[in-house]
């Protein structure tokens, strides 16, 4: 029995510990499981125990490993396609995390919205100090054409997707400024076209009888020819005032292209002071001058800006009406020469800004709102920037930036 027992006793070690080499093989698989998932290494494979059951096992979580690693490729790939079309596409995208802030956002977008794209994350629109971020704002963040004061069209459109079961919100931003300035002049061009030629035919045609009427007053008395011959002389200076009219309509749709040179604006300006000088002081009107610089040289067709100059100016002390300022500040900046008009009315705010630079708008009960609307083409085709700004009952002013001569 003893030596039984001593038998016995020498087959249950390697049994024992075969007993536990096999017990601990299923938490020797979920350490290593628990490690590779910590690791977040997807690459790394289980390796075969030899136990039927448990390889089963390690089979399947292999298995499982080598889907997820697929699904993470292909998520990359995606994903790096995604980041590759939001930089490359011109329309500009936002998009914004569950508190509204930009989480993301292209270079087509930071530029619309002048901003850097790491200065515009984390940020809400509304802590955007940009002129078509107070827009968005302004509009409520609703989908919509939003009109800038200095002549930029944007459309806006928002959406939602999901992510994680949650919404989140993005935003579309397209610069319309071209195609839509192409549509108006395309409508006005034609109309304009329609108008002048009707109108030219009839005035021309009823002066030519309307002088020849002239020629009755020699067969009249003194007293009925005197009102026949000024009624007729009315007629025919309303007819050449309207044809003036249509010939200034026809300007906008036939500017020519600027031919520019080198040019001082400070004499351009002193002419424009002298032009209105005597209807300023009409009005009580003050004029000043502030110029921080006394040679300051752009390339400007001088023909075309002054008349930018004197719409311009004629819209400021028409809007003062009676007793103010207009101011003239020049400065040189960044390599520009900073140009900026003021008048002491601020009546802007009064006005739709939307409206600014639209066709014929204007809110002059004897207007025809063709200045703005030549004035715009004129730096247009200059290239310069310009916008409105104003202080409501205070000021209005209108800045135009232009690159200095070299």
């Amino acid at each position: 029995m003893f030596y039984l027992c001593e038998a016995l006793f020498l087959l249950f070690i390697p049994l024992s510990f075969m007993l536990v080499n096999r017990a601990m093989l299923p938490m020797e698989f979920v350490e290593n499981s628990q490690q590779l998932l910590a690791e977040k290494d997807l690459s790394m494979r289980i390796p075969n125990s030899g136990d039927k059951q448990l390889d089963t096992l390690v089979t399947a979580y292999n298995s499982m490993l080598e889907h997820l690693q697929q699904e993470q490729l292909k998520l990359g790939e995606q994903r790096g396609f995604f980041d590759r079309l939001l930089q490359a596409t011109p329309t500009g995208i936002v998009i914004f995390d569950f508190d509204f802030n930009v989480s993301n956002i292209n270079a087509a977008a930071a530029g619309m919205l002048a901003i850097t794209e790491e200065k515009a994350k984390g940020k809400s629109i509304e802590e955007i100090d940009t002129l078509l971020a107070h827009g968005i704002v302004k509009q409520q963040l609703e989908s919509s054409i939003i009109n800038l004061v200095d002549g930029r069209r944007f459309r806006v459109q928002n959406s939602q997707f999901y992510d994680r079961g949650f919404k989140r919100k993005f935003m579309l931003l397209s610069e319309l400024t071209e195609e839509l300035h192409a549509a108006d002049r395309n409508s006005y061009e034609t109309l304009i076209r329609m108008i002048s030629h009707e109108l030219n035919n009839t005035i021309g045609a009823t002066n030519s009888l309307l002088e020849a009427c002239q020629d009755y007053c020699l067969q009249m008395n003194n007293e009925d020819s005197d009102d026949f011959s000024n009624a007729l002389k009315v007629v025919i200076d309303r007819n050449y005032n309207l044809s003036a009219f249509m010939g200034r309509l026809a300007d906008v749709v036939h500017l020519p292209v600027p031919h520019c040179s080198p040019t001082d604006l400070i004499p351009l300006i002193k002419s424009t002071q002298i032009m209105f000088s005597q209807q300023c002081a009409k009005r009580n009107i003050a004029w000043k001058e502030q110029f921080e610089s006394t040679n300051l040289t752009v390339n400007i067709d001088s023909h075309q800006f002054e008349q930018v100059l004197i719409n311009i100016v004629k819209n400021a002390y028409e809007a003062i009406e009676n007793k103010g300022t207009i101011t003239i500040h020049l400065k040189e900046e960044n390599e520009k020469a900073i140009l900026s008009i003021e008048d002491s009315a601020g009546s802007l705010s009064s006005i739709d800004e939307s409206h600014l630079f639209q066709p014929f708008y204007t809110n002059k009960a004897d207007g025809q709102g063709v200045g703005l609307m030549l004035s715009r083409e004129i730096l247009n085709l200059h290239g310069f920037k310009y916008r409105f700004e104003c202080e409501s009952g205070q000021w209005t002013r209108f800045i135009i930036e232009m690159p200095l001569c070299q």
